[in-house]
Order: structure tokens, then sequence, then C-alpha cells
């Protein structure tokens, strides 16, 4: 980096007057410009500081040493004259039948990119609803009398989003992120249960989680984890978490949206990142939820950092939704 010569600002482009100063530069060492798919642009390459760097597009590596120019994306190679086509089939494919197999990021480079492939495991907060239908049954007249509570059930793991909790956010979020292999686990509790009491059940639904994995049932892949946990669901997505690490499994990233009662769990220190995306007028999971509620269904939070987090994002005020993307 060396110092440059003095330059003249004028008034049109600055508004204090004339001025003169000095500003830094340094030398352009590395710049690539490609196509959506990943082919290089002619001319618009260049690399002074490692000409033999062979980490293009998206970071994954251009394999040339048979003469043809094929990205290595960790599991397959793709060939970006094609389009960015693979040149094996998806092994995940039968579970997307809408899409090629040999299709990039479902087509869609501009928005989303792979870089190596992960599992990504939705967990659902406390279900309004079910817990309504549920107090509405212990009636004296109620047909549904005797129902079990919606938080009374083993199966908690689901290949889908069989109570449509999500709605378009999943899919929304595993867009941006690039994959579409799902899993949804039913993180809703008991009324006024503790983080503590949600964390240690998340950590049972992860021991499952990972025998299903180490059995072969869920096919990993050689894929990485990313778990989602919304409100109840957050304390019970961290507790996922250290099971599944102490199985020896990947869990790249935890995201926590509006996570209730912050203060009282935290996120283990192998998990590669994890997010917290909060608000202090949250009514349900923050400090306004003492006032509505948020202390009725579910008892009080607050506004805090949870315990290990890698970033605390303090999301505006004035939205209803607690999930937003």
């Amino acid at each position: 980096m060396q110092l440059a010569e003095a330059h003249t600002f004028y008034p049109e482009v600055f508004p204090l007057g004339t001025q003169e100063g000095k500003f830094f530069s340094s030398a352009l060492e590395k710049c690539s410009d490609y196509y959506p798919f990943g082919l290089t642009m002619p001319g618009r390459s260049s690399n002074s500081a490692n000409p033999n760097d062979k980490y293009k597009f998206t970071g994954h590596e251009r394999d040339d040493e048979a003469g043809i120019n094929l990205d290595y994306m960790g599991a397959r190679y793709a060939d970006p004259v094609l389009g960015g086509r693979f040149l094996s089939i998806d092994p995940l494919a039968s579970k997307y039948p809408s899409l090629s197999p040999y299709a990039y990021v479902a087509n869609n480079p501009i928005n989303a990119i792979d870089p190596d492939g992960r599992l990504i495991v939705y967990v659902n907060g406390f279900r309004t609803d079910a817990y309504k239908f549920y107090t509405a049954s212990r009636m004296p007249q109620s047909p549904y009398r005797g129902m079990s509570a919606p938080w009374d059930h083993s199966q908690r793991i689901y290949n889908n989003d069989v109570f449509n909790y999500w709605g378009s956010f999943s899919n929304s979020f595993s867009s941006r992120i690039g994959d579409n292999h799902q899993l949804f686990v039913d993180g809703m509790y008991r009324p006024h249960s503790t983080g503590g009491d949600r964390y240690s059940r998340g950590y049972k639904d992860g021991q499952r989680l990972a025998e299903q994995i180490l059995s072969g049932k869920v096919d990993l892949n050689g894929e990485t984890i990313k778990l989602v946990g919304h409100s109840h669901g957050g304390a019970h997505a961290a507790g996922m978490a250290e099971a599944l690490l102490e199985a020896g499994l990947p869990v790249e990233s935890v995201f926590l949206f509006a996570p209730h009662q912050p203060g009282q769990f935290g996120v283990h220190y192998g998990v590669g990142s994890s997010y917290q995306f909060s608000r202090t007028g949250d009514h349900v999971s923050s400090d306004q939820s003492k006032l509505g509620i948020g202390q009725i269904f579910v008892g009080g939070s607050e506004f805090s950092g949870v315990s290990g987090i890698s970033r605390l994002i303090r999301m505006q005020n004035g939205n209803s939704e607690n999930i937003r993307i």
C-alpha cells in the first residue's frame, strides 16, 4: 500500500468547500467475474498474488488436471460450460421430483449457493392452536375429552412440516441457504416450562436423530447440519445441537429466531456459528411478554442474549410476526 498524490476535492462533490487531502491506495491483487453458473468471463479475471490459485466460483476448487475445467462441489463435479450442470445425479434426487437431478441450486444461482450440502432441521415452538384445542377437550361436554397433551408424544421428528407451523418460511430460508434437505422437529412443550426443561428435551431428540443418522435411517450423505429454532423451539434446538456434537456429527450453524427465555440456556461451544434474532417489543419471547399473551400461555421472557451465541441480531420492533427472512 502506498500514499498517493494529493488531490483536490471541489464544492460540487465536497459540500464543505474546496479541500485538499491524501488517501491510501493499493494494487488490486485478485478479481474474477463469472457468468451465473460459474463460467469465467473472458478478459475479466486476474490474480497477481497467486496465479495458480484454483479456488474459483463460490470458493470451490477448479479442477483442470485433465484439460477440462470442472468445479468440485464437495460431492460432485459441475461443468460451468454446461450451465453449471452436475456430471452425476443428486443422491437426494428422490426427495425433489420436480427438480432435475443434475441442476445446480435448483437453477437459481443468483439467490443461492451450494457450498457443501446441508441438512436443515427446523424446530417449531409452542403451537397455540393445539393447546387451545387440548384445553377445550378437557371440558366435561367435549367429545374429545381424554385426549393426550399435544406435547406428550414420543414421535417428534418428521420429514415434512406436519403441523404447518413454518408456512413459507422454511422454503424461503432453505432457498437462501441453497439446500432443500429438511427435517422438522416438534419443539412444543408444556406451558410455563423453563429453558432448561426444553433444552433437556431437545437433547433427547438430538440423541434420537443421531441414532437415525448413524444407523442410516436418515442419510446425511456427507452433509453438515444446521438447526433452526423458533420461540419454544430455540432451547430445544440448542439441546439437539449438543447431543449431535457428542455423537460426532457436524453441526455447522444454529439459528434462533425469537428464542423464548434466552437467558435460561446456551449454545454449545462446538457449534460452528450461531445467530440469535430477537426484538425488545416481542409480546411472547421478550420484555413485553410479561404484559400479555406470552405470560398467559408460555410464561414470561426477557430480551437477552443466549449464552455462547456468536452473534445477536436486534430486530426492529413493529412487526407482529416473529418469523421473517
